[in-house]
């Protein structure tokens, strides 16, 4: 493979469907004879490739060169053993999210792969969001060929903005995710994560899903019964649907942060900040009654 590989190309290695990774392994590649994890047995390969592929949630997208992926582009017999792998753990990271922009991007992709695709990011300009009629009409992942998204992250980019154009983003972000997760057939959606970077000072994922709940019931018979199950403590709620027997069928979390990490661990986070605030606390007392004993020395000087 010549040429820097770009994020969403295709690989040009030819997989035979009928054998199982394994089976296709052929040591007279010389990757195979000059790479040591090559040489050693596939049960041990397959080993390391589980601490490889492990998904931390709470890292940034990293780029190709250091994502999941770039194990799959070392050379032909890595990709053969690892591309299913690579292509369900790493976050592919795009800016489109129209529909026909994102068809376009994914054209790039090999169809056999794409159903491997379990996790995508998508950044958009908070004033973009704002002022598109598309953010509307949901995020139509299955539609584009994206039928095995399991994770969404929209992040947002831009500004803070003020309370009043804050309610309006607010507004658009319950239809944008009601849309997407009950209106655009995206049925193996199981968990929707939004980084606001930021760009929201006013309201938190608590007023999220007050506001959410209140757009219940869903207008039209196929949408089904929703509802909405808050977990303030843990920063979370979910959206769950139920058949017409009250038993679950859908089950999508949402998260919300000003960036992943505190999207994906807001407990833990909320639990540091009142140890630093307690700590900071304690610290600023031997402060405190220093400044005091001075001010009580200085008054009895000028009182002398």
């Amino acid at each position: 493979m010549t040429g820097t590989p770009t994020l969403l190309s295709p690989f040009v290695v030819a997989v035979d469907p009928g054998k199982s990774s394994m089976e296709q392994v052929s040591f007279s590649d010389p990757a195979a004879i000059a790479s040591p994890l090559l040489r050693l047995p596939a049960e041990l390969r397959n080993r390391v490739y589980d601490f490889y592929f492990c998904h931390d949630p709470t890292t940034p997208t990293p780029p190709v060169s250091r994502s999941p992926l770039a194990l799959s582009l070392t050379c032909r017999q890595f990709c053969r053993e690892t591309h299913s792998l690579a292509f369900s753990s790493a976050t592919f990271p795009i800016s489109q999210w129209r529909e026909r922009d994102i068809s376009a991007k994914l054209s790039r992709v090999r169809p056999a792969y794409r159903f491997s695709i379990k996790r995508l990011e998508i950044t958009v300009g908070i004033y973009d969001f704002l002022g598109h009629p598309h953010s509307l009409h949901g995020i139509k992942l299955s539609d584009a060929g994206l039928r095995g998204i399991e994770d969404l992250h929209i992040t947002f980019t831009g500004e803070p903005q003020s309370e009043e154009r804050e309610v309006y983003i607010l507004s658009n972000l319950e239809n944008l995710l009601w849309a997407t997760v009950a209106k655009c057939n995206n049925e193996r959606l199981s968990k929707v994560r939004i980084v606001h970077s930021g760009t929201f000072r006013w309201y938190t994922i608590n007023e999220l899903c007050v506001h959410m709940g209140r757009r219940l019931p869903l207008r039209g018979p196929s949408h089904g019964n929703w509802e909405t199950l808050s977990d303030p403590d843990q920063g979370r709620f979910r959206l769950v649907k139920r058949d017409d027997g009250g038993a679950e069928i859908r089950n999508v979390l949402v998260l919300m942060g000003q960036t992943g990490r505190e999207a994906e661990r807001y407990q833990a986070i909320k639990e540091d900040l009142l140890h630093y605030h307690r700590a900071s606390r304690i610290l600023e007392q031997p402060s405190r009654q220093l400044n005091f004993y001075r001010a009580l020395y200085e008054f009895r000087l000028t009182s002398v």
